[in-house]
């Protein structure tokens, strides 16, 4: 099989919505790292990433889920995995202050 089968293969398996809003279109859904080391599998894993992410889920690993691009970005920066300084921006698009984790 191809990666991108793969990737939908796990996208229908974790029931084809986020889980956080109910977002069900397949170009928004991203398969998330629920610990937050998807930097790291991917490097580990290369080409093969999702058919290594499908053999985890099938032995029985709870480590994925899935999330709209919107739910999985806040995600992320609630939890700190993007280490950018997020703006905080004025009615007039003027940089008031940054956001700290």
């Amino acid at each position: 099989m191809r990666e991108k089968d793969y990737r939908l293969l796990i996208i229908f398996f974790l029931k084809r919505k986020c889980i956080i809003c109910g977002e069900k279109d397949l170009y928004c859904l991203e398969i998330d790292h629920v610990k937050g080391d998807g930097n790291r599998e991917r490097k580990e894993f290369g080409s093969h990433y999702y058919a290594r992410i499908w053999q985890k889920i099938k032995e029985g690993s709870k480590d994925y889920q899935l999330l709209c691009s919107n739910c999985n970005t806040k995600k992320a920066h609630i939890e700190g995995e993007w280490q950018r300084k997020i703006p905080f921006i004025d009615e007039n698009g003027k940089t008031i202050g940054y956001h700290e984790k």
